[in-house]
């Protein structure tokens, strides 16, 4: 049984190409490697003032990281046979490399006898995934866009299951999304610019959803599935960047978010047309290979091993480039150890348990 012939379709879709698009992962790399620069060369990691520069908008990676998801996410939910095997296809895609950054992040600050080294519980419940509803703190910060994730993903489920006959296109219950989300951020803003804490704010995903929606409808346009309803819904989520960027976006203006939205909608487009081929060059792939074990190291591992090099007294000339080889070297290492078989061996082992097809994974992302 193939995988056209095996898996469910969606309604309202059309089959789009199963050729992996490698130009997303290259985004994807690029993303990672934006939050990278990011986090370790401001001052608020830079405690020593190692960095020469500042790259101050390597955190809207973030934003493009989630376009990516949206566009992926509905990709794979298509592809799938249903919602179990979609289950399995995106835990075995996060969570063996997230359980080994978690360990190595939670040994480090073990060996170092940092104050940030969690206890027994904190670890245990960072290991779940879910430690941000548990009201428990991340022992790296980066974590957050996880839970992020988690949530589109409960919330795309929930329009695959429960999607009526009537409304069977996912942009009529993203433009509900989006009508709500302006209406919450047109009341916030009436009231001197105020934020939604976290608890709140996330699970709405009131400051990020859109970049989710982008994303669909851009994958929407590559399936060869859009109408005048998915380029108003693509519309809709790239003005509602108008209200401007939330806590994690350091409160970005209207203007220029609104410009960094419709900028990376755009990019995104274009990727998955094959219409930037610098995208295709091999040191980008290479990247987008690793980019998610980079993500999720590099922060707390990538501060720790400045303050060593400090501690030491390694000149930046140095210090910098051993740091960035050595937070590549173990993303890679994480890749090829753990991620890549995790994609092939525990999704098959978990299919076969769940009594489901054996199938090709190489082109979910």
């Amino acid at each position: 049984m193939t995988a056209a012939t095996h898996a469910t379709e969606v309604p309202g879709t059309k089959r789009a190409s199963g050729r992996r698009l490698r130009e997303l992962d290259s985004l994807r790399g690029i993303a990672a490697v934006g939050v990278l620069l990011f986090h370790l060369s401001t001052t608020a990691n830079d405690h020593y003032h190692q960095w020469p520069f500042e790259v101050p908008w390597g955190h809207f990676g973030v934003e493009l990281f989630f376009v990516i998801s949206g566009f992926v996410i509905l990709m794979t939910l298509e592809k799938s046979a249903g919602v179990t095997e979609f289950l399995i296809s995106r835990v075995t895609r996060l969570y063996p490399t997230y359980w080994c950054a978690v360990l190595l992040t939670g040994g480090l600050l073990a060996v170092e006898m940092s104050p940030a080294m969690p206890n027994i519980p904190t670890l245990m419940a960072d290991l779940t995934m879910l430690q941000s509803f548990m009201r428990v703190r991340s022992i790296d910060p980066s974590y957050w866009t996880l839970t992020a994730e988690l949530i589109f993903y409960v919330a795309i489920v929930a329009w695959y299951r429960f999607r009526s006959a009537r409304l069977p296109d996912i942009e009529w219950y993203a433009l509900g999304w989006l009508g709500g989300a302006a209406a919450l951020r047109a009341v916030l803003l009436f009231h001197g610019h105020a934020t939604l804490p976290g608890p709140i704010s996330m699970p709405l995903l009131l400051y990020y959803g859109q970049f989710f929606i982008v994303g669909i409808c851009l994958y929407r346009l590559h399936g060869g599935n859009s109408g005048p309803l998915t380029l108003l819904t693509l519309l809709a989520a790239c003005l509602l960047s108008l209200f401007g960027g939330g806590p994690a976006s350091l409160y970005a203006g209207p203007l220029p978010y609104f410009l960094l939205t419709c900028a990376i909608a755009a990019v995104v487009f274009m990727a998955s047309r094959s219409r930037l081929s610098l995208l295709r060059n091999p040191v980008l792939l290479f990247f987008g290979d690793i980019s998610y074990p980079l993500y999720l190291i590099h922060q707390v591992v990538g501060t720790e091993l400045m303050s060593l090099a400090h501690a030491h007294g390694w000149p930046a000339w140095l210090s910098l480039p051993a740091i960035l080889l050595t937070l590549t070297t173990v993303a890679v290492l994480i890749h090829v150890t753990v991620e890549v078989p995790a994609r092939t061996i525990l999704r098959s082992k978990l299919q076969k348990l769940a009594l489901l097809q054996p199938r090709a994974s190489s082109q979910v992302m």
